[in-house]
């Protein structure tokens, strides 16, 4: 998959590897990483992102998205948090 992100709301993104042959990498904000059975690995959408898949064998994930901490319009803020979570 070539390099992307994703902007609009910002967003988590968190995959669960359920079958992760060698051979399959995601490099997130340049640093590079392997899926395990049974793991999940979270990591910030609006970073650019981008996958490689040099096996023989299927990977499969469970993906899940999640609000990310930074938005202030779709994650929820605690009430007596006047400032938000992010700067």
């Amino acid at each position: 998959i070539k390099p992307h992100f994703w902007n609009a709301p910002p967003r988590l993104g968190a995959h669960l590897g359920l079958s992760t042959p060698p051979g399959a990498t995601m490099v997130v904000g340049g640093k590079q990483l392997e899926w395990e059975e049974g793991k999940a690995v979270i990591f910030d959408d609006t970073y650019i992102h981008s996958v490689t898949h040099r096996g023989t064998e299927p990977r499969y994930l469970l993906i899940l998205w999640f609000c990310h901490p930074c938005d202030n319009v779709h994650a929820e803020v605690p009430a007596d948090y006047s400032e938000g979570l992010c700067p």
